[in-house]
This record gives C-alpha cells, structure tokens and sequence, in this order.
C-alpha cells in the first residue's frame, strides 16, 4: 500500500495475508509485528470475531481495520472489539497517513463524524447545562487531548503529569460524561461545542 510506503523507513517488511487462516498462521508463527491492519471482510471467518482474537493475541500491538464499508455499526463495533483504528479506504490519503502515524505513536484513529453515539447512555439531554460539562479546566485540556488520540502516556508528557495521574482524569470524564470509552467522550464534547 503506497500510504504506508510513505510512512515507514526503507527495509520494513509487511506481510500480507488472503485470508484469514494465513491471519492465524503469521500470528502463530511469532514473528514479531509492531502493527496489524484487518480487513472485515477477509475469507475465512467473520471479521469481528478474527478481529477480538487478534486483539487477545497480540497484546500491546495496535490493529487497524481498513475497510471500504462507513456503517457506523461496523465502526463501533470494531472500537468495541478493541481496535486501534478504524480508517475508510475513501480517507484521502494525507489523513490516512496521519491516522497511522498517530496509532503507531499509541494513539487511537476512529471517524467521528461516523461513529454513533445513539446507543450511548450519554446525550444531550441529560448531560449537564454547565458548558464545561462539570469537567475541570484539566480535565478539559485531558479531554481535547484524547478527542485527538492521544494515549495516556502521550498525554501525561504534553501535560506534565503522571501517568496515573492522567489515568484518573480519564476515569473521572468517562464517569462525569456517562460514556463508555474515550471516543464517545470526545463525541459528546464535539456535540456540545466544547474546543477540542
């Protein structure tokens, strides 16, 4: 693939897989992968459950779904599985090259404009009036930070925080906000005109 060609230094290897036996047999052969890109619709199994394997077996190392489908069920779904990323293949191709360097770099890539938050707890409704949502102004800058990817880690050092520091001020939006996991935050943030 030409994006990925871009992103990587010469002599990286990437091995490509038809099918998902041939997913299995390079993943059970040990060599060591420092990024795995899934197809959903790989022959051989269903994509979601290939998909929640891979990520009980490849603890540590990020998986992207590449698909050509923008159904918002598919791209919950595969943040639910626990993905990485989710990149259309209609992503023009400066920003896919951004969404992989920032999940190889420990961040997360999922379309917002495509990912539902219909089935969340958290709507406009029932969030707080208060502008802020309750949050604190570090908590705040906690939250712009994960709406653009960025890991706990990541965010500690931009920050000047600890580690579990930043891990608490994470627990304390998702709770504050009623949502499930950092992309839902960010979609209720960006909803509600917060400055991300």
């Amino acid at each position: 693939m030409a994006v990925l060609d871009q992103l990587c230094q010469k002599g990286t290897e990437f091995i490509e897989a038809e099918d998902a036996n041939q997913v299995l047999g390079v993943i059970d052969s040990g060599i060591h992968l420092d990024l795995a890109i899934l197809d959903l619709f790989m022959p051989g199994a269903d994509g979601f459950e290939l998909l929640s394997d891979l990520t009980a077996r490849l603890d540590g190392i990020p998986i992207v779904v590449l698909s050509a489908s923008e159904d918002r069920s598919h791209i919950r779904k595969t943040l639910d599985c626990g993905a990485c990323g989710y990149i259309t293949k209609s992503t023009p191709a400066a920003l896919m090259i951004q969404a992989f360097r920032l999940i190889l770099q420990g961040g997360m890539y999922f379309p917002v404009e495509l990912v539902s938050t219909a089935h969340s707890p958290a709507s406009c409704d029932q969030l707080p009036p208060d502008p802020t949502l309750g949050l604190t102004d570090r908590q705040l800058e906690v939250l712009s930070l994960m709406a653009k990817g960025r890991s706990n880690k990541m965010i500690a050092r931009e920050l000047g925080l600890s580690a579990f520091t930043v891990k608490t001020h994470v627990a304390s939006i998702l709770r504050t906000l009623q949502v499930a996991n950092r992309v839902e935050a960010a979609l209720v943030a960006s909803r509600l005109g917060i400055d991300l």
